[in-house]
């Protein structure tokens, strides 16, 4: 049991640190739409979710472009790209830096995910 609780608190550990985020506003060139960073809202930590709650993810999206209305698509993988969750929405997105927010409920296992 103790190594089973070993194993969580270092999945734990390793799920809350923060991922690198590789763009920021200055990256996003005229003409240009680009997701630059993600978080969880209203967490302990802004990169990891306890499975059961509801999680609401903030993504920053810069537009270099005039307001036009886009369909996003949002993915939640494993690290074997298996699909876990996905949903799209339609949304207006002006010129600038737009705040995109998605909700869900997750009930997974403890595990690492990426975001696509």
């Amino acid at each position: 049991m103790s190594s089973i609780l070993a194993q969580y608190e270092a999945d734990y550990e390793k799920s809350t640190e923060t991922p690198e985020t590789a763009r920021s506003p200055e990256d996003v060139y005229n003409g240009e739409g680009k997701f630059i960073n993600w978080k969880l809202i209203g967490q302990e930590h802004p990169y990891s979710v306890v499975s059961g709650e509801e999680a609401a993810f903030e993504f920053t999206f810069v537009h270099r472009r005039p307001t036009e209305i886009l369909n996003f698509r949002f993915m939640l993988t494993d690290l074997a790209d298996k699909v876990i969750l996905a949903g799209e929405n339609l949304a207006e997105i002006k010129e600038g830096t737009n705040l995109l927010r998605w909700f869900c409920q997750l009930p997974l296992k403890v595990d690492q995910y990426k975001v696509k």
